[in-house]
């Protein structure tokens, strides 16, 4: 059984209740319970949704990893981007005009590698560590593979769905409440002398309001009309509007709803808008609204205190066979029909879709910060190593070194150090020296951190630059992505590679 049927079930159920059957005279607070009713459904769907934005974080995590990618790029790549002078990604003069795979790239990231430059220079007056542009070759590809992927976390459809949730409860919500965009609907006009027609038809059945909406059904049972007997304190006793305000059109009624739904506070009982918060609502308005009351509890399905009978229909005042209420007979079926019921579940409905589309968010955003400190573990393991090795390198030179402390003799070359041999005449005339025969001293002089910029005069040994002829420089790819461009030479110039080419994706 749906949540819908179960309501209208939940009518038949109360059949059997009822009120005392003594006729009772409109006037202060008689309308107490009703008023509690109605607030209850309007606090259920107007009650505080959580909902989990994580934009910032997670595009201050993916500009973290842009610019440790950032950092690891050339300095001329680097500098094609100022943030303190940012050029569109349309007319920046460096912006490739060929091939058309470069194009796309530049056109896809360059925002992402603005804000990645950006993040970098604040990260170089932050952090301990600055840049990445040491790393080898294999630690780059796996940088370029993470930002890569913080790229896309942006624009993840879960960075957005709470919101969207969100909007589809409160959409649903203003339906039951207003009818729609509480901007653009109005009230009811509760025109005088046919207040009846509106809330409560002298047959017994609904009026042309009735159950419509949840702000049209607090106009019939607590707002003041121009009649003589009306009540303006029947819900409570400072429901009265302000300046003696009576419901006599649409204008005066939305004022006076505004009022109403101030006092509606006093019964607030949820910090959080849940499903069974409003299921529960509406289950004590159908309850309260299906209690026989009037004479001999001839009358049922009306919201509000009758007097006697409603042979003078809910009309807005204390009557003898009438009173402040709304009807929600219907005339055909003999049950109850309000309209405002169903988007009323429909709200109750996506708040668990809500809390699902939230959970999906902090997924997203713990994979962004995983993404994050993978990019930071891989820089720092991969400087580390490459650190390691310097330091085994000069620690073997200056064993080498040791060994002519060693020449005393055979016997003391050969225990001081097994990387120390002894050639000499005999056992006491000789020179102790390395076994390697001073390889471990031209490895020292010719070793260097991986990625090191080139040195003036000699060839490059990595990248774009080292490529000496157009085959090698086109051949150059990672998967379909062309990682250099062949230059044409200007005058008084070779070809060569284009050193901008090589970007970070």
């Amino acid at each position: 059984m749906s949540n819908f049927q179960w309501i209208f079930a939940l009518t038949v159920a109360a059949l059997g209740t009822s009120r005392s059957g003594e006729a009772a005279a409109t006037g202060d607070l008689t309308n107490a319970a009703a008023f509690s009713a109605l607030c209850g459904v309007y606090n259920a769907l107007t009650a505080p949704q959580t909902v989990v934005d994580v934009g910032g974080q997670l595009n201050a995590l993916a500009a973290d990893v842009g610019a440790l990618n950032m950092s690891a790029a050339a300095p001329e790549f680097q500098a094609l981007f100022d943030p303190k002078d940012p050029k569109t990604k349309a007319k920046h003069p460096s912006r490739p005009s060929a091939p058309a795979d470069a194009v796309a790239s530049w056109d896809m990231y360059y925002d992402f590698w603005l804000k990645s430059k950006q993040q970098m220079e604040a990260n170089e007056k932050q952090r301990r560590l600055k840049a990445a542009i040491g790393l080898p070759p294999s630690a780059k590809v796996q940088l370029k593979e993470l930002a890569e992927a913080a790229f896309k976390l942006p624009t993840a459809p879960e960075l957005t769905k709470p919101k969207e949730k969100q909007q589809e409860f409160v959409e649903a919500a203003n339906t039951a409440i207003y009818g729609g965009d509480p901007t653009t609907t109005s009230a009811g006009g509760g025109h005088a002398n046919d207040r009846q027609a509106e809330c409560g038809k002298t047959d017994g059945n609904k009026g042309t309001l009735s159950g419509k909406t949840l702000r049209n059904d607090f106009l019939c049972v607590c707002a003041a009309s121009s009649e003589a007997q009306t009540k303006a304190k029947t819900c409570c006793d400072a429901c009265a509007a302000p300046g003696g305000t009576q419901w006599t059109n649409p204008e005066n009624g939305a004022k006076i709803f505004d009022h109403l739904k101030e006092h509606c506070s006093t019964f607030a009982t949820e910090d959080q808008a849940t499903p069974s918060a409003i299921n529960g609502a509406i289950k004590g308005l159908i309850t309260q609204a299906s209690q026989n009351q009037g004479t001999n509890n001839a009358v049922q399905f009306v919201l509000g205190t009758i007097e006697t009978s409603l042979t003078a229909g809910c009309c807005g005042q204390s009557s003898a066979n009438g009173g402040m209420c709304v009807s929600y007979k219907d005339g055909t079926t003999k049950k109850a029909v309000i309209d405002w019921l169903r988007p009323a579940q429909t709200a109750a409905a996506a708040l668990p879709a809500l809390t699902a589309a939230n959970k999906e968010a902090e997924t997203l955003l713990a994979k962004a910060e995983h993404l994050n400190a993978t990019a930071y573990t891989a820089m720092e393991t991969a400087l580390g190593i490459a650190i390691a090795k310097t330091n085994v390198i000069v620690s073997h030179k200056a064993t080498n070194s040791d060994c002519s402390q060693h020449s005393k003799n055979q016997s003391e070359c050969e225990k001081a150090d097994n990387n120390c041999k002894w050639e000499g005449k005999n056992e006491t005339e000789g020179t102790c020296k390395p076994k390697d025969g001073g390889k471990a001293d031209k490895q020292t002089n010719t070793a260097g951190g991986a990625g090191d910029a080139t040195k003036e005069g000699t060839a490059a040994s990595t990248g774009c630059a080292s490529h000496g002829i157009k085959a090698d420089c086109e051949n150059d790819k990672t998967g379909d992505k062309q990682n250099c461009a062949w230059r044409k030479g200007k005058e008084g110039e070779t070809d060569e590679p284009d050193k901008f080419a090589a970007l970070l994706f």
